[in-house]
């Protein structure tokens, strides 16, 4: 008997994504993705210590998703640079509502008292740098704007 194919982070990342993306992501745990991939749960445990560490490299994989499809978006979407990231931002939020939900959304424990907070939430710095490489702004407006927009958009409480 062959021996079973082997199953990898990468594997395990994009079952949880098509369960978020269908289900949304409460509906993510070992079993589901186990589910998935037609496997046990072991697997999983082999790659990963736990499920809090599945959930962080799943956010950073999630974000790298939606990254992929903003920067499609400037092939689509005949604007001036500075109105792509918002209209990626909504055009990603009616294709992909559950995805969006986890990614922008959801209950995120943030701890925002000042607009400074906001870029010590753990990737913000990265995705002022994916908005700044897709929008016009200088460097002391992009910032504030980005934070206003994100606020904004994704009903914080800044």
């Amino acid at each position: 008997m062959p021996p079973k194919a082997k199953i990898t982070r990468e594997m395990i990342l994009y079952a949880a994504l098509a369960i978020t993306r269908k289900e949304g992501f409460e509906a993510v745990n070992a079993r589901s993705i186990a589910g998935r991939l037609g496997r046990s749960t072991r697997p999983i445990f082999t790659c990963y210590a736990g499920m809090e560490e599945l959930k962080r490299d799943f956010l950073l994989f999630a974000f790298d998703f939606y990254e992929a499809y903003a920067a499609g978006c400037a092939e689509r979407f005949p604007a001036e640079p500075c109105l792509l990231h918002p209209l990626a931002y909504l055009a990603f939020a009616r294709k992909e509502p559950l995805l969006f939900q986890f990614l922008f959304v959801g209950d995120m424990d943030l701890q925002m008292g000042r607009a400074e907070d906001f870029y010590r939430e753990p990737g913000n710095e990265k995705r002022l740098g994916s908005f700044r490489s897709r929008s016009a702004w200088i460097f002391p407006q992009e910032k504030k704007f980005f934070w206003i927009f994100s606020c904004i958009s994704t009903a914080w409480r800044c």
